[in-house]
């Protein structure tokens, strides 16, 4: 099953580690993260994977299908 961009990025380890990238003491790291997450951020189902991440859940629920994280 294909899913466009940002609901890869949602799917997959890609949140997680442009999460972790915003901890780099890197500007240049950092700044391309905060991009990163700001173009997932236009997902309507970013909110729930930011808490899917923060409580160590592996799936993060949908209507008619579950996007492993």
């Amino acid at each position: 099953m294909e899913f466009e961009t940002a609901a890869a990025a949602l799917a997959g380890d890609e949140l997680r580690r442009l999460l972790t990238a915003t901890l780099s003491p890197d500007k240049a790291s950092v700044d391309a993260a905060a991009a990163g997450l700001d173009a997932l951020a236009a997902d309507l189902r970013f909110p729930l994977a930011i808490l899917a991440v923060a409580a160590g859940t592996p799936t993060l629920p949908c209507s008619s299908r579950c996007l492993k994280l």
